[in-house]
Protein backbone atom coordinates (compact mmCIF):
# COMPACT_ATOMS: atom_id res chain seq x y z
CA UNK A 1 0.00 0.00 0.00
CA UNK A 2 2.64 2.52 0.49
CA UNK A 3 4.61 1.47 -2.67
CA UNK A 4 1.16 2.83 -4.09
CA UNK A 5 1.12 5.64 -2.51
CA UNK A 6 4.86 6.81 -3.20
CA UNK A 7 3.77 6.28 -7.77
CA UNK A 8 1.05 8.03 -6.97
CA UNK A 9 2.28 10.62 -5.54
CA UNK A 10 4.96 10.77 -8.17
CA UNK A 11 2.83 10.92 -10.84
CA UNK A 12 0.93 13.89 -9.06
CA UNK A 13 4.01 15.65 -8.61
CA UNK A 14 5.10 14.86 -12.55
CA UNK A 15 1.65 15.69 -13.92
CA UNK A 16 2.26 19.48 -11.83
CA UNK A 17 5.91 19.82 -12.80
CA UNK A 18 4.84 19.78 -16.40
CA UNK A 19 1.77 21.99 -16.41
CA UNK A 20 3.74 24.48 -14.36
CA UNK A 21 6.96 24.32 -16.51
CA UNK A 22 4.35 23.98 -20.08
CA UNK A 23 5.93 26.71 -22.90
CA UNK A 24 3.74 29.69 -23.49
CA UNK A 25 2.64 29.01 -26.82
CA UNK A 26 3.22 32.70 -27.93
CA UNK A 27 7.14 32.81 -26.69
CA UNK A 28 7.78 29.35 -28.20
CA UNK A 29 6.21 30.17 -31.63
CA UNK A 30 7.36 34.03 -31.91
CA UNK A 31 10.10 33.79 -34.96
CA UNK A 32 13.05 35.50 -34.39
CA UNK A 33 14.83 36.48 -37.54
CA UNK A 34 18.40 35.64 -37.85
CA UNK A 35 19.21 39.03 -40.16
CA UNK A 36 17.60 41.84 -40.73
CA UNK A 37 19.09 41.85 -44.64
CA UNK A 38 16.12 42.48 -47.05
CA UNK A 39 16.53 44.60 -50.53
CA UNK A 40 15.52 48.00 -48.94
CA UNK A 41 18.92 47.42 -46.50
CA UNK A 42 21.06 44.91 -48.43
CA UNK A 43 21.98 47.40 -51.38
CA UNK A 44 22.34 51.04 -50.01
CA UNK A 45 26.06 51.64 -51.46
CA UNK A 46 27.80 50.84 -54.61
CA UNK A 47 30.23 48.69 -53.10
CA UNK A 48 27.11 46.34 -51.82
CA UNK A 49 25.98 45.84 -55.48
CA UNK A 50 29.61 45.32 -56.55
CA UNK A 51 30.16 42.31 -54.10
CA UNK A 52 26.54 41.09 -54.94
CA UNK A 53 28.15 41.00 -58.80
CA UNK A 54 31.03 39.81 -57.59
CA UNK A 55 29.51 37.11 -55.39
CA UNK A 56 27.87 35.93 -59.02
CA UNK A 57 31.34 35.41 -60.57
CA UNK A 58 32.52 33.19 -57.32
CA UNK A 59 29.30 30.93 -57.54
CA UNK A 60 29.65 30.20 -61.43
CA UNK A 61 33.14 29.83 -61.04
CA UNK A 62 32.75 27.56 -57.85
CA UNK A 63 30.56 25.14 -59.98
CA UNK A 64 32.30 24.81 -63.06
CA UNK A 65 35.65 24.54 -61.06
CA UNK A 66 35.09 21.83 -58.68
CA UNK A 67 31.80 20.11 -59.69
CA UNK A 68 32.58 16.81 -62.08
CA UNK A 69 29.20 16.69 -63.66
CA UNK A 70 29.68 20.01 -64.75
CA UNK A 71 33.20 19.16 -66.10
CA UNK A 72 31.72 16.05 -68.18
CA UNK A 73 31.57 12.98 -65.89
CA UNK A 74 28.43 11.08 -66.57
CA UNK A 75 29.44 11.40 -70.46
CA UNK A 76 31.10 8.83 -72.51
CA UNK A 77 34.31 11.01 -72.55
CA UNK A 78 35.28 10.67 -69.22
CA UNK A 79 33.51 7.88 -67.03
CA UNK A 80 33.51 3.95 -68.10
CA UNK A 81 30.83 2.28 -69.24
CA UNK A 82 28.61 0.36 -66.85
CA UNK A 83 29.67 -2.83 -67.90
CA UNK A 84 33.54 -2.22 -67.52
CA UNK A 85 32.93 -0.53 -64.26
CA UNK A 86 32.22 -1.27 -60.73
CA UNK A 87 28.29 -0.13 -61.79
CA UNK A 88 28.72 2.68 -59.43
CA UNK A 89 30.16 5.30 -62.11
CA UNK A 90 28.35 8.09 -63.33
CA UNK A 91 27.49 6.91 -66.55
CA UNK A 92 24.45 4.64 -64.74
CA UNK A 93 21.58 6.67 -65.10
CA UNK A 94 19.20 4.13 -63.69
CA UNK A 95 20.81 5.86 -60.35
CA UNK A 96 19.90 9.06 -61.61
CA UNK A 97 17.09 10.76 -60.38
CA UNK A 98 15.51 14.14 -59.38
CA UNK A 99 17.23 13.96 -55.25
CA UNK A 100 20.31 12.07 -56.82
CA UNK A 101 23.20 14.27 -55.45
CA UNK A 102 25.10 15.99 -58.15
CA UNK A 103 21.89 16.04 -59.91
CA UNK A 104 19.80 18.34 -56.99
CA UNK A 105 23.40 20.18 -56.31
CA UNK A 106 23.24 21.54 -59.92
CA UNK A 107 19.53 22.42 -60.13
CA UNK A 108 19.74 24.19 -56.61
CA UNK A 109 23.10 26.10 -57.26
CA UNK A 110 21.96 27.50 -60.37
CA UNK A 111 18.67 28.65 -59.09
CA UNK A 112 21.14 30.40 -56.23
CA UNK A 113 22.38 31.86 -59.10
CA UNK A 114 19.32 33.33 -60.70
CA UNK A 115 18.29 34.79 -57.09
CA UNK A 116 21.46 36.26 -56.49
CA UNK A 117 21.25 37.92 -59.75
CA UNK A 118 17.14 38.96 -58.84
CA UNK A 119 18.64 40.44 -55.76
CA UNK A 120 20.83 42.36 -57.68
CA UNK A 121 18.54 43.43 -60.47
CA UNK A 122 15.84 45.14 -57.80
CA UNK A 123 18.99 46.60 -55.79
CA UNK A 124 19.99 48.60 -58.18
CA UNK A 125 16.04 49.73 -59.39
CA UNK A 126 15.36 50.34 -55.55
CA UNK A 127 16.89 53.86 -55.67
CA UNK A 128 18.83 53.71 -52.66
CA UNK A 129 22.21 53.98 -54.48
CA UNK A 130 23.43 57.26 -56.07
CA UNK A 131 25.20 56.11 -59.11
CA UNK A 132 28.05 57.64 -60.82
CA UNK A 133 26.53 57.73 -64.26
CA UNK A 134 24.50 55.90 -65.66
CA UNK A 135 26.46 53.40 -67.83
CA UNK A 136 27.71 51.85 -64.65
CA UNK A 137 24.02 51.13 -63.24
CA UNK A 138 23.79 49.77 -66.56
CA UNK A 139 26.94 47.94 -66.37
CA UNK A 140 25.45 46.65 -63.38
CA UNK A 141 22.20 45.29 -64.76
CA UNK A 142 23.72 43.89 -67.49
CA UNK A 143 26.06 41.24 -65.63
CA UNK A 144 22.96 40.42 -63.43
CA UNK A 145 20.86 39.87 -66.65
CA UNK A 146 23.51 37.79 -68.16
CA UNK A 147 23.97 35.41 -64.88
CA UNK A 148 20.30 35.19 -64.99
CA UNK A 149 20.44 34.43 -68.64
CA UNK A 150 23.64 32.11 -68.15
CA UNK A 151 21.38 30.37 -65.41
CA UNK A 152 18.73 29.47 -67.30
CA UNK A 153 20.21 28.62 -70.05
CA UNK A 154 21.98 26.11 -68.67
CA UNK A 155 19.10 24.74 -66.67
CA UNK A 156 17.43 24.51 -69.95
CA UNK A 157 20.52 22.13 -71.62
CA UNK A 158 20.53 20.07 -68.22
CA UNK A 159 17.14 20.11 -67.68
CA UNK A 160 15.01 20.58 -70.70
CA UNK A 161 12.38 22.43 -68.66
CA UNK A 162 13.16 25.08 -66.20
CA UNK A 163 11.10 27.71 -64.02
CA UNK A 164 11.96 31.19 -64.75
CA UNK A 165 11.67 33.63 -62.21
CA UNK A 166 12.06 36.61 -62.47
CA UNK A 167 11.81 38.63 -59.25
CA UNK A 168 13.44 37.84 -56.15
CA UNK A 169 11.23 36.15 -53.92
CA UNK A 170 13.19 33.79 -51.46
CA UNK A 171 15.73 35.92 -48.41
CA UNK A 172 18.68 36.02 -48.92
CA UNK A 173 19.09 35.20 -45.40
CA UNK A 174 17.67 31.65 -46.80
CA UNK A 175 20.75 30.95 -48.63
CA UNK A 176 23.18 32.19 -45.86
CA UNK A 177 22.34 29.89 -43.11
Amino acid sequence: MKMKTKIYAVAVLSTLLFIITACNDDEFLKETPTTFYTIENSFNTLSQVDASVTNMYVHIRYWFKNNYVMKGSGTDLIDVPYWRGSGNGDSNFSLWSPTYGPVNDIWNAFYMLVSYANATLQGVASGNITWPDDAYRDYITAQAKFFRGFAFMTLGELYARALKILDFTVPISHWTN
